[in-house]
């Protein structure tokens, strides 16, 4: 679905695939087993659910799919940001990150052509739904490309 907008995502020529953010950047590659743990222990308890996209926001540059159900993410987002305290969200950049699926990336015209495509995709088809089983660590390499390190399944509570 995203396929046509997705060359306008800088990072997607590296490897990127699309996706929600738990905490960017996360610590300095290779993670250790010990952070993976510590990542693993924030996430104990998440269960799989169904992500869904219906609406298109905007920041500066940037066209983006809000994900729903919004808490559940932002619970996820807030786990792990307080699993790692030292390394905050966005250098810190935010102190509320809002939970987001990046579409694309350009000039307000430029993304006012594709919002406009977009969001009328996303109404025509009720939106995009996606299952979400766990988490994932990426991390990058000396030529700048990404990589899936850690699949974190969810299995609920217990």
């Amino acid at each position: 679905m995203l396929g046509p907008w997705r060359p306008r995502v800088p990072a997607a020529k590296y490897g990127v695939a699309p996706h929600v953010t738990l905490l960017y950047p996360w610590v300095p590659a290779p993670a250790t087993d010990a952070q993976v743990e510590r990542l693993r222990a924030a996430l104990r308890g998440a269960g799989p659910f169904e992500m869904s996209f219906r609406q298109a926001g905007r920041f500066p540059g940037i066209l983006w799919l809000a994900p729903e159900p919004r808490d559940t993410v932002l619970r996820l987002m807030h786990a792990v940001a307080a699993a790692f305290p030292e390394t905050p969200a966005y250098g810190g950049q935010f102190t509320h990150p809002e939970p987001h699926l990046t579409v694309a990336k350009g000039s307000a015209a430029a993304l006012d052509a594709v919002q406009a495509e977009v969001q009328a995709l996303l109404d025509r088809t009720g939106g995009l739904k996606v299952p979400v089983r766990g988490a994932v660590v990426a991390s990058q390499d000396a030529a700048g490309f990404w990589h899936v390190t850690h699949h974190l399944p969810f299995a609920g509570p217990g």
